[in-house]
Order: C-alpha cells, then sequence, then structure tokens
C-alpha cells in the first residue's frame, strides 16, 4: 500500500487492526507514506496518534518520531527536528525493563539519525544514553551442567545490545563511540567476548581495528587463541586452504 500511496487504504487497514500494536505499526506505516510525499507536518500528527498504551507500542512510537525527525531535517527545520528527537528519547526513556533490548536499539538508532542529521554533539549524548541502557539488560546467561535456562535460546542479552550500540556507531562512522562500546562490552562480559569484538569489527571491515583490540589483551592465555582465530579468518577470507 505504501508503495502504491494507497493512503486511504492503509488508513482502513489502520481502522481494522486487532491488537495495538497493529494498530501502531498502521499508523507508522501512515506516516511513512507521507514522509516520501514531504507532508512532514501531518506524519509528525499520525506519529503521535499512537498510543501509549504499551511498551512496543511506546517504542514503535519512538521509532516513528525518529522518522519525523529526518524528515524535518531534509526540509531543513532543525528546531522541528530537535523536538521530535527529544520527543523520541523521551518515549525510549518511559518504556519499562521488560523490553530493555528494544529500548537500547532504538536509543541507538536516534543516536544514528542524531548524527546523520548534522547533530553531533547531541548525538553522542544519546549513544551514552544507549550505553547506560545496554548496562542494564541481563547478562548472557551461562549453562549450568551443560544446561542452558529455558528463556536462553530466541532471547537478547546485554552483549548483543552492546553489539546494536556498536553497528549504530560503526554506521555513522563515529569511531569513539565504536570503541567506548567495545570496551563496556569486553568489561561486563569478560574475555568471553573477545571473539565476538573481533568479529564485529571484522564485520564492518576494520581488520585494524581487530588487530589492535587482541593485540591489547593484557593477558597471554587471552591474547593468543584470539590472535590466532583472527590469523585463521583472515586467511580463511583470503581462500587460504584450511592445513
Amino acid at each position: 500500500m505504501i508503495a502504491a500511496h494507497d493512503r486511504e487504504g492503509l488508513l482502513k487497514h489502520t481502522a481494522a487492526a486487532s491488537s495495538p500494536f497493529q494498530k501502531a505499526l498502521g499508523l507508522a506505516s501512515v506516516e511513512h507514506l507521507l514522509i516520501q510525499v514531504g507532508a512532514i507536518g501531518e506524519a509528525e500528527e499520525y506519529a503521535h496518534a499512537i498510543a501509549d498504551d504499551a511498551a512496543d507500542c511506546s517504542l514503535a512510537k519512538a521509532e516513528a518520531l525518529t522518522a519525523v525527525a529526518t524528515g524535518w531535517t531534509r526540509k531543513g527545520d532543525l528546531d522541528h527536528a530537535r523536538q521530535s528527537f527529544d520527543s523520541a528519547l523521551k518515549k525510549v526513556d518511559s518504556v519499562r525493563a521488560e523490553l530493555a533490548f528494544g529500548k537500547v536499539a532504538v536509543a541507538a538508532s536516534i543516536a544514528a539519525a542524531q548524527a546523520e542529521s548534522g547533530m553531533v554533539p547531541t548525538s553522542v549524548g544519546t549513544f551514552d544514553f544507549a550505553l547506560k541502557l545496554a548496562s542494564q539488560v541481563q547478562p548472557r546467561a551461562k549453562p549450568v551442567n551443560g544446561v542452558y535456562p529455558k528463556t536462553y535460546f530466541g532471547s537478547l542479552f546485554q552483549d548483543d545490545a552492546y553489539r546494536a550500540v556498536f553497528g549504530a556507531a560503526i554506521r555513522t562512522h563515529d569511531l569513539g563511540a565504536a570503541r567506548q562500546t567495545v570496551e563496556l562490552w569486553r568489561t561486563s562480559a569478560g574475555n568471553s567476548a573477545d571473539v565476538s569484538i573481533v568479529d564485529a569489527w571484522l564485520g564492518v571491515g576494520r581488520q585494524d581495528e581487530a588487530l589492535s583490540y587482541a593485540r591489547r589483551l593484557k593477558n597471554a592465555t587471552e591474547r593468543a587463541p584470539t590472535l590466532l582465530w583472527l590469523a585463521r579468518t583472515l586467511l580463511d577470507e583470503a581462500g587460504a586452504p584450511l592445513i
């Protein structure tokens, strides 16, 4: 419907929603269509119309307000953009801990959108906010006698939250925020995070950062296997035959 610019169809679809979250998605779809045609003021009205009666709806509203903010930026109206970004952050802050990972992911995306809108100093504070939220996400559970908790598989944990912030920082080429995220990630997870962090750097094409991270590991028993894993990964990517 968005591709067909069928606004009436979207409104009928939204009116028939069977749950608050479905209605939130419908309103966000209408908002998205209006942003596409440059009707940012009207799009903002639909973003504010998203109800706050559930945590997932509040996060959807925060994402919708972020989209409105970027729309205002493209129109050159930075005052309205700042107001929409601020509203989005307030929505994230209001969500209860039950969606802790979602709060981190949305806050990180807001920080990235602010940076891409030219509000770099403001984005720094939002990245810090996202990292504070990440510290409140439940750490990854460890198996007991080889058995993982029933809620382990399919869940998102603290290391996933730090990876989300890392991705947003890389998206905006903010190496400072990315390195800060990596340090907090490592502090929270210990040496079990080493391979994941190196893999994250390699995943964004930063072999230099991956190597620097591995070399800085103070404990030789942690540094050596991480460097070996890095070397094997680079050889594999280069097409070297497995020995």
